[in-house]
């Protein structure tokens, strides 16, 4: 699949689970992260491999892609922060 325009296809990355100082955080308080699997002609700063944050309230374009459920985000407007970049 190639994301048209500023688009990325993302699937969300599982997390076993998040501890903060030894107490378990349920899922409400956990930040979901993505990680890149394509990019649009038109994506500039994002690449196959990062993984990012997206905006409390993005929604994305559900998509399912090899049989897995992933999303569909801008990357101008979506996109929160980069956690891990595969650029150097």
């Amino acid at each position: 699949m190639k994301p048209l325009g500023d688009l990325v296809l993302v699937k969300k990355v599982e997390k076993d689970e998040v501890k903060v100082s030894g107490i378990i955080l349920p899922p409400s308080m956990q930040i979901d992260e993505y990680e890149i699997l394509a990019v649009g002609p038109k994506a500039s700063v994002l690449k196959v491999g990062d993984v990012v944050r997206k905006y409390k309230f993005a929604k994305g374009i559900p998509v399912i892609y090899r049989g897995k459920d992933c999303l569909l985000f801008k990357e101008d407007g979506e996109i929160e922060s980069i956690v891990k970049s595969t650029s150097n």
